[in-house]
């Protein structure tokens, strides 16, 4: 397919563009934060270091969350 646009023609839609984008207020961009600790914890370590002898502790056990759609449990 060719391109039937004349130079003028992109030259006035380009104008037209760039008169539009100055008209918009900009936003503030964020600042950079660090990360709180608690938000990169991984609580799976405990289990994988874990000793498999050895029943996995309550506390440890109840962060483990299983996605709904697992069907692990239905067949047991």
């Amino acid at each position: 397919m060719s391109n039937h646009n004349s130079a003028e023609y992109l030259e006035r839609v380009k104008n037209m563009l760039f008169h539009n984008l100055k008209q918009i207020d900009f936003a503030p961009s964020v600042g950079m934060h660090e990360v709180p600790a608690s938000v990169t914890v991984d609580y799976t370590a405990p289990i994988d270091n874990a000793n498999p002898d050895v029943r996995i502790p309550d506390e440890i056990s109840d962060r483990i969350i299983e996605h709904e759609n697992e069907l692990y449990g239905l067949f047991s």
